[in-house]
């Protein structure tokens, strides 16, 4: 009767995640991949802005296109996920990414690069994203015990924060200085660098569900009700979809300076701080 108990809670559980290999490895891939994304948000719109002189409208599509993915594929994405081995899920979403990414690079070299192309790009990467965001926040029960899942969400919060940032900064400067066609090599090479490391971590076996399969529209709609009747996630879901929204009018209008007066931006940036602002007050409302 005591061994149960002994195997739940062993003497030797890590208290600390130092020296957690499966995690490092895992917040290193990701973190390249987070990297490598934001130098693709750079490097698109000034690709077809400098080189193929794409129009206002043009941009318009395709950062729709790259956002649409997202819209429609986001609820599913994770009860698709929950039906298969999520590290299989990553290192297959990255090898895709990079080989999606690399097509602008080979069309370039073979003068076949269009808008057509980009659209295609902005679109197959924004699925390919939705699905392995989804595993890669799904599968961190696995990698840690739970007693270090907060000091794991902690640690993943600032690496993807300055991972993010610093591949901004790192996509600005390869345009500069490289150009926008050439930056896409790199955006590739962090992908395969994130799936070799999300083919190296380790995660404890999925517990098996004592729940019979259910169709994918049950879960999903469980999922809403659940949202929408727990006081405290409710308005932190509200909070970030707003956050969301204005962080992603603000990117999509950030390359326009090349095209548009610049007094235009102003009213853009305004309109983006404000959305984000009223979801700042809102979740002080949960304090």
């Amino acid at each position: 009767m005591n061994t149960p108990a002994a195997a739940v809670t062993p003497p030797a559980a890590k208290v600390s995640l130092r020296g957690h290999r499966s995690f490092s490895t895992y917040l290193t891939g990701e973190s390249a991949s987070l990297a490598g994304t934001a130098l693709h948000g750079v490097a698109l719109p000034a690709l077809a802005i400098l080189h193929l002189k794409a129009t206002p409208g043009q941009i318009a599509l395709l950062a729709f296109l790259v956002q649409l993915p997202t819209f429609l594929l986001a609820l599913p994405a994770g009860a698709v996920i929950d039906r298969h081995d999520k590290t299989t899920v990553l290192v297959a979403t990255d090898l895709v990414a990079a080989a999606v990414v690399a097509v602008i690079p080979a069309t370039a070299v073979l003068g076949t690069l269009s808008l057509p192309v980009l659209y295609g790009v902005a679109l197959a990467l924004g699925a390919v994203t939705v699905l392995h965001q989804a595993a890669a926040i799904s599968i961190v029960p696995q990698l840690v015990e739970p007693g270090l899942l907060q000091q794991a969400n902690s640690r993943i919060g600032a690496a993807f924060g300055a991972a993010d940032t610093a591949g901004t900064y790192l996509g600005t400067a390869v345009v500069a200085v490289v150009g926008a066609g050439q930056a896409f090599a790199l955006d590739s090479a962090s992908y395969l660098l994130s799936a070799w490391c999300a083919s190296r971590i380790r995660t404890a076996p999925d517990r098996p569900s004592i729940r019979a399969r259910r169709r994918m529209a049950a879960e999903i709609w469980e999922g809403l009700v659940y949202v929408a009747r727990t006081p405290l996630v409710r308005p932190l879901v509200l909070c970030l979809a707003g956050t969301g929204f204005g962080s992603a009018l603000t990117s999509t209008f950030w390359a326009f300076h090349l095209l548009v007066p610049a007094y235009r931006q102003c009213c853009v940036l305004l309109v983006g701080t404000g959305d984000q602002l009223i979801c700042t007050l809102q979740c002080a409302g949960l304090r």
